[in-house]
């Protein structure tokens, strides 16, 4: 089964969800995006209309991008000390603040739990569409226990 072809049609549980391959280009591309939470802050109105979420042809590409961002990730917390992480680092759009905390704290909110919270979701995503669904804390009814 390709992820292009779930662009469309049933592959949103919701009118309001996105569909498979828009939640799978998300997660893949995560952490790369985390990365910048070590440089300065993020305004989104600074950054135009230049962002364009991966649109992936397929599994192979969905996972070497996270792994990319991963590995880009490990590089650029190594050397960091607590003093780097315990800078505030803040999301905004133009002079209204989204978000304001430390540095650690945005990065685990978006490395750790923003990619937990979506992988979820592609479960739910996989499971309805009929897909086993692999394990990630354990056995699923997918994978028999041995």
């Amino acid at each position: 089964m390709r992820l292009a072809s779930f662009t469309a049609g049933p592959t949103k549980p919701h009118p309001k969800s996105m569909t498979l391959g828009q939640l799978a280009g998300h997660v893949a591309e995560m952490l790369s995006r985390t990365e910048g939470m070590l440089g300065g802050d993020l305004d989104f109105a600074a950054m135009g209309s230049s962002y364009r979420p991966l649109v992936s042809a397929g599994k192979r590409e969905l996972l070497e991008t996270f792994d990319r961002g991963a590995a880009r990730l490990r590089s650029a917390l190594a050397g960091k000390d607590d003093a780097v992480l315990r800078e505030t680092w803040t999301m905004r759009q133009g002079p209204k603040v989204l978000m304001s905390m430390p540095r650690h704290a945005a990065i685990r909110a978006n490395a750790l739990h923003h990619v937990i919270h979506h992988r979820g979701q592609l479960t739910v995503y996989l499971r309805l569409l009929g897909v086993p669904v692999p394990a990630t804390y354990g056995p699923t009814a997918d994978t028999p226990v041995s």
